[in-house]
């Protein structure tokens, strides 16, 4: 397993933590999402906030595209 994983995010910035919990139980993940975390970041433009999706917006979303 690699030490560097890519993973996109409609924010630009740094990751200045990483969830260790996931590293040895990444399943904890897909059982409750709501309840975990991957990375913490340090946002470079807070003006990309209010592009991001309410949990209304993005369920409306998934079942729309899925």
């Amino acid at each position: 397993m690699s030490d560097h994983v890519k993973v996109n995010s409609p924010l630009s910035g740094k990751v200045v933590s990483i969830n260790q919990v996931l590293l040895d139980y990444p399943n904890d993940l897909n059982i409750d999402p709501r309840k975990s975390w991957l990375a913490k970041l340090l946002i470079q433009n807070k003006n990309e906030l209010i592009q991001l999706m309410n949990e209304e917006e993005y369920n409306k979303y998934c079942k729309n595209y899925f």
